[in-house]
């Protein structure tokens, strides 16, 4: 039939003309165009702009009808494409029956199958991504699996949601307090978890979407809880502020008697540390003993030292390997001074400070500075609120936070500046006289007070713990020697169960009680075959 209406089939086409009615096979649509005489098929279709001369093979979409791109997502097919290398490509099963030898690629494109309209549709929609509810969105916000609105993201949803689990309170009953700084209605685990979930300007932009639902009826089911939350969290001004600066008010007593209570320990432990009377003999046994050894080497006439070197100066090994120099030390002193040994019971409060790894971090004077800090601030920022509060104008509400803030700053600054003072006077005093008392340097106004009491306590534990061994041992061979002595006076002889004496027992005795060799006579108090002379020697 176009054959006879247009026997010349004209290059264009001028107008528009009606097409005849679909055939039942095409689905209702119309057949496509006729192909030019001359040519079987269907026509190429023209290449993209800007894309003139396109292959086919190179991934481009020419191949497929302008009218016919995609228009729902469908499955992507994963390869890797091959370079159009004239060189490489007319070698790969590709190139086989292309047109022109001469040049493969580029005649590649006559071997593209070509994809009728109905094909293309039947393809898009066997591979078409399938979307899940989840994955529907509204324009502005999601719906739960209860059909409510979230208008936040996911992740905050979420987590307003548990917090407001946790709570377990009407969100009217919430607002209601806050406004009026109720503390019968919230604890303060609950004002610091409405603190933790505070709206942001984020959240309030999502949410404002919904303020009409939420404003003609605030126990909508339409919206989540968390939606509702931040809409009503946005309906009171200065919502967090109002919730920091409750919070603040109510836990600063208990802040204020934790910095007090750590600046007492501190105070208590460095004057622990320069009130023992004991423990300077103990440093003077350690120097004389250290000088003797450094004899001839750049340690030598040593005036002191550091107590950051006590650690390794006691552990140092003998030169048989089997004993260390604090347990010669303890030892010495034994025999020399044993009341110098006092000094561990003096030293004990500092010891305990030291082996707890929570207190010894309570030491440190710089970290409670910074906390003195925050609470100064999070007081200061309850006179800003009070400020802006009385710029507003006066509500019952309003005029409840003013008074309870009010009174809360005039018990809170006079706590705040004695902490202030006293810290002042723990650093320029106490600090500065420990660090002077043990060699340490303070030109820059502050020691290292941690480390200091953590080497003394080091020592003092360690002290003890050799002392008790000492004690142990002394014990064990003042009985071995007291029962090689009954023996010796006339007792029987310990003998089997079948009543033969052990033969060379009275002997072996008799020679231990005579004292025969240096390593086998009984202790007198001193180091166990190490005589008088040899301890003056060394000193």
């Amino acid at each position: 039939e176009n054959k006879e209406d247009s026997p010349a089939a004209p290059a264009t086409i001028e107008g528009p003309k009606k097409s005849p009615p679909p055939l039942p096979s095409a689905g209702g649509k119309a057949p496509p165009p006729p192909p030019p005489p001359g040519k079987k098929g269907a026509p190429p279709p023209p290449p993209p702009p800007g894309k003139a001369g396109a292959k086919a093979h190179g991934g481009d979409s020419s191949a497929v009808p302008a009218s016919h791109i995609q228009t729902n997502k469908t499955k992507a097919l994963f390869w890797q494409k091959l370079a159009a290398d004239p060189t490489t490509f007319e070698k790969t099963v590709w190139a086989t029956g292309a047109v022109s030898a001469d040049d493969p690629v580029a005649n590649a494109d006559e071997m593209a199958v070509a994809l009728s309209p109905d094909e293309l549709e039947k393809l898009q929609a066997i591979f078409s991504k399938k979307t899940t509810p989840a994955q529907v969105k509204d324009a502005a916000a999601n719906a739960n699996k209860e059909g409510k609105i979230e208008a936040l993201d996911a992740t905050r949803e979420k987590n307003i949601g548990i917090v407001l689990q946790f709570i377990r309170l009407p969100l009217d009953t919430i607002e209601t307090a806050v406004k009026c700084m109720d503390r019968l209605t919230l604890s303060v685990d609950t004002i610091s978890g409405l603190i933790s979930i505070s709206p942001t300007p984020e959240d309030l932009k999502r949410a404002a979407v919904h303020q009409k639902i939420f404003d003609e009826n605030r126990n909508t089911t339409k919206l989540s809880n968390p939606t509702k939350f931040v809409l009503m969290a946005g309906s009171i001004p200065r919502f967090q502020q109002r919730l920091q600066c409750w919070y603040a008010s109510l836990v600063f007593e208990e802040e204020a008697a934790e910095l007090s209570e750590r600046l007492m320990m501190i105070k208590s432990t460095l004057e622990c540390a320069i009130s023992s009377q004991k423990f300077p003999v103990i440093l003077q046994y350690i120097l004389s003993v250290g000088n003797f050894l450094n004899a001839g080497t750049q340690y030598r006439d040593a005036k002191g030292f550091k107590m950051s070197d006590l650690p390794n100066i006691t552990a140092t090994k003998t030169s048989d390997g089997k004993s260390t120099m604090l347990s010669y030390l303890v030892s010495l002193i034994e025999n020399k001074n044993p009341e110098s040994h006092q000094f561990v019971q003096e030293l004990a409060p500092l010891q305990k400070v030291a082996s707890s790894a929570g207190d010894l971090a309570k030491l440190d004077l710089a970290q409670l500075g910074v906390e003195l800090q925050e609470l100064r601030t999070k007081t200061a920022q309850c006179g800003v609120l009070i400020k802006a509060l009385q710029k507003e104008p006066q509500t019952a509400d309003n005029n409840t936070v003013i008074q309870t803030l009010t009174t809360f700053n005039d018990i809170a600054s006079p706590a705040l500046t004695d902490l202030t003072k006293r810290v002042a006077e723990l650093q320029t005093s106490t600090v500065i006289r420990v660090g002077e008392y043990y060699g340490e340097d303070v030109s820059k106004g502050t020691v290292d007070i941690q480390s200091l009491i953590k080497n003394l306590g080091l020592f003092v534990r360690d002290y003890e713990a050799e002392l008790k061994s000492v004690a142990e041992r002394n014990e064990r061979k003042a009985r071995m020697a007291s029962g090689a002595a009954t023996t010796t006076s006339g007792a029987p002889a310990r003998t089997p169960r079948n009543g033969t004496a052990l033969p060379g027992l009275n002997l072996a005795a008799t020679s231990l009680n005579a004292g025969g060799s240096t390593n086998e006579r009984p202790m007198t108090g001193r180091t166990y075959g190490v005589s008088d002379k040899a301890f003056e020697d060394l000193l």
